[in-house]
């Protein structure tokens, strides 16, 4: 069963795959119950309460779902204005930490901290981007575009890209990014002043995420690569196929693969 989404909570973790939720709360993995909505389009989140969410979109309307008392609902109350109509899709991150971001495609943008609501409207776009917070930090990618996304709205980097579309990205500073693109087999690197490209470690990279500057992996359809601050090297044991990839810490990585749900914990895959 493919997991295209991992979410980490502050005491329990949830993941999506195949059209079902799962959930671990300490006593192993354990299926949630049936989702009213498509959700491949749509990805897992944690809420501030430490409750399960998904955010995305399926039949090109938006889906916004809170768990809650043992079941999924429409949880249209946390968007404010958002849930108006059109029922366009939603992007964005959720989590415990600050700051969370919604905004809706055609629509506006809700930037919630812990110490207040901004509104801002986000650029035009056909499509969805995705959102990232990386540290306390949100980013934005789609396309050829990047963007810092901060109380003033999506701020683009200027550099000229070297991809054409970014199918993955992960910033651990503003002068360390990192973007995969899985049709050219190649990694992007921005230095705070330009983005330089290399050949990717593996075939089709869909996903990157970092600890730090010396633990950056990167997955997909040829398995994982770490790179530790001066080269790549492929990740023995990883599986082939993957969707997505997720961390606590250097030594705490998950990887969401077509075929299931992978951890390397410090230093061995499980």
């Amino acid at each position: 069963m493919p997991v295209h989404s991992i979410a980490f909570g502050e005491k329990r973790m949830a993941a999506l795959a195949g059209g079902v939720a799962w959930i671990e709360e300490g006593a192993g993995w354990e299926k949630m119950p049936a989702l009213p909505a498509d959700t491949s389009a749509s990805r897992v989140f944690f809420g501030r309460d430490d409750r399960p969410r998904i955010m995305g979109s399926a039949g090109g309307e938006y889906v916004y779902l809170r768990f809650k008392n043992g079941a999924w609902k429409r949880g249209d109350e946390e968007i404010a204005n958002l849930a108006s109509k059109p029922r366009a899709p939603l992007y964005g991150v959720l989590g415990h930490a600050d700051p969370e971001v919604v905004c809706k495609l055609g629509g506006g943008c809700i930037l919630k901290r812990r110490s207040g609501w901004t509104l801002f409207e986000p650029p035009a776009l056909a499509d969805p981007p995705r959102v990232e917070l990386c540290g306390a930090e949100p980013w934005g990618f789609g396309g050829r575009e990047v963007w810092k996304i901060t109380n003033g709205g999506f701020v683009p980097l200027k550099a000229t890209p070297t991809f054409e579309r970014a199918d993955g990205l992960w910033a651990v500073t503003e002068n360390d990014v990192w973007v995969v693109e899985r049709g050219a087999d190649a990694i992007h690197h921005f230095d705070g002043a330009r983005w330089s490209r290399a050949p990717s470690a593996i075939d089709g990279p869909r996903s990157v995420w970092a600890s730090s500057a010396k633990d950056v992996w990167v997955v997909g359809d040829g398995g994982a690569a770490l790179f530790d601050g001066a080269s790549w090297r492929r990740v023995e044991g990883a599986p082939s196929r993957a969707l997505t990839v997720f961390g606590r810490s250097a030594g705490d990585v998950w990887i969401g693969a077509e075929r299931g749900l992978f951890r390397r914990a410090s230093g061995a895959a499980r």
